[in-house]
């Protein structure tokens, strides 16, 4: 792709399929604390709230709203971690295409994984999707980052790890906030829009900020295809 020496992926339903594990992992800290829910009622609310932004902001809201406000948030997050990492080791799957996309890239470009996860999760997403070893830099959640998404942080510190202008990066992106963030960081952004999410509950997220749009991640290997042609 001309002018595109590297290629940032955010993680969470863009590279696996995140959402419904956390709902899982949500309402088994509920559970922890004597709150029974059932399976199906603890979804559209929360998952709406989840997109593209800090793990604390949607805890917070399943804290108020099922009554363990006296909980401190941060207890209520630790217990979160704790669940989180056995869930994605039993659950996480790859989104369709993400290692087709990868062969894809490899070799060409430099490839770098900005999250804000804990690093702990990463490194399990990288062993269970087999990727280990396979991004020039990772950025994780427990990195300096002054600010969260929809800031430009994170994106600004995986391209100075990867060596490279910010300007010279393309950026894969499945929610609102970080394709502001990619943006803001003065990089090339392709929106990825994703559509069993969107079906599921009935939305469809507002990608427009985003250079050019699409709806899975084989549609960008074919898009990147296609650019190296020209």
């Amino acid at each position: 792709m001309k002018g595109i020496e590297a290629v940032i992926f955010d993680m969470d339903d863009l590279m696996i399929k995140s959402h419904q594990v956390h709902m899982g992992i949500f309402r088994d800290v509920l559970e922890s604390y004597g709150v029974r829910i059932p399976s199906d009622a603890l979804m559209r609310e929360e998952e709406l709230r989840f997109f593209g932004e800090n793990i604390k902001v949607p805890l917070d809201y399943v804290r108020q709203k099922y009554g363990l406000a006296a909980i401190p948030l941060d207890e209520f997050h630790q217990r979160y971690n704790e669940l989180m990492l056995p869930a994605f080791e039993q659950r996480a799957e790859p989104m369709p295409g993400l290692n087709e996309l990868i062969d894809e890239l490899k070799g060409k470009y430099k490839l770098g994984h900005a999250s804000i996860s804990i690093r702990q999760k990463i490194d399990i997403v990288h062993r269970k999707l087999g990727i280990q070893g396979v991004f020039d830099a990772v950025t994780s959640g427990e990195d300096e980052i002054p600010h969260g998404k929809p800031a430009p942080d994170i994106y600004l510190v995986t391209a100075e790890k990867l060596e490279v202008q910010p300007q010279d990066c393309l950026v894969l992106e499945d929610a609102p906030n970080g394709v502001a963030a990619g943006k803001a960081a003065g990089m090339t952004v392709w929106g990825i829009h994703n559509q069993s999410i969107y079906e599921r509950l009935g939305i469809r997220l507002d990608l427009s900020q985003a250079d050019r749009q699409m709806y899975s991640l084989n549609e960008a290997r074919e898009a990147i295809r296609q650019m190296e042609r020209i």
